[in-house]
């Protein structure tokens, strides 16, 4: 039985539900299986699961989000690399032009 089902089942549940020698705690009560838990106890463990699940969620994100920043540094880095290189030889193909324009003249 999940929290969930056990939460839906609960919505009569009081501590020490289905005791039958009036006991007024746990600590009183002589019958089997009655459960005293707190329903506020199972409403925070369900709100718990529900708060793990949610982290678990954000974290695969994160590491989606990391994978993708790297992968565009990567792209990134390539890119300046080729723009360098380009510039580079602009500015060879510039100087070649000011050589040849002083050999014509």
């Amino acid at each position: 039985m999940t929290l969930m089902q056990l939460f839906n089942d609960m919505k009569d549940y009081y501590p020490g539900k289905g005791c039958r020698c009036y006991a007024h705690g746990e600590n009183e009560c002589a019958c089997p299986n009655v459960d005293w838990t707190d329903p506020e106890v199972y409403e925070l463990r369900e709100q718990l699961e529900a708060l793990k699940l949610e982290k678990d969620a954000l974290w695969v994100k994160t590491q989606e989000d990391e994978r993708e920043i790297n992968d565009l540094r990567d792209i990134n880095k390539q890119l300046r690399e080729k723009l360098t290189n380009y510039l580079e030889a602009f500015v060879r193909f510039n100087k070649d032009i000011e050589v040849f324009r002083l050999e014509v003249s």
